[in-house]
């Protein structure tokens, strides 16, 4: 039986960033064209963490895991993440049928075909431990 404990949840803080700027589609279905548009719409856009250029340069002490590190730690020292104040549990379930996404931008990532997308979650606040 699985245990699931709550925990701290880093989150963009909305007076800081535009969230519809800063988020993007789960990182196996960004395409380059997508990756490229994220990178240009905000310098706080997730896909520099989930989904970060290579360089022809990278190496060991400088890549897109490196890279990744420094813009969490970055963001979170200037509140542009940031920790919940409690610890919290999230479920959350996805259905896709003939997903056809459009992200010629980064406001209209989330756009689709009819019926394609169905998404929701539920919060369980505060709990010590759910056990599934």
């Amino acid at each position: 039986m699985a245990e699931i404990f709550p925990f701290r949840a880093l989150r963009y803080a909305p007076a800081r960033v535009e969230l519809a700027r800063v988020v993007t589609q789960p990182y196996d279905k960004i395409t380059p064209a997508m990756q490229e548009s994220y990178y240009n719409a905000s310098p706080y856009n997730l896909v520099r963490i989930i989904l970060g250029k290579s360089n022809p340069s990278d190496g060991e002490g400088d890549n897109v895991y490196t890279r990744a590190a420094d813009y969490l730690n970055s963001w979170r020292s200037q509140g542009i993440l940031a920790s919940t104040s409690i610890h919290s549990a999230s479920l959350s379930q996805a259905r896709t049928s003939r997903l056809s996404a459009v992200a010629s931008s980064p406001p209209d990532a989330y756009t689709t075909t009819p019926r394609a997308w169905s998404f929701a979650t539920s919060r369980l606040w505060p709990s010590p431990r759910v056990t599934a």
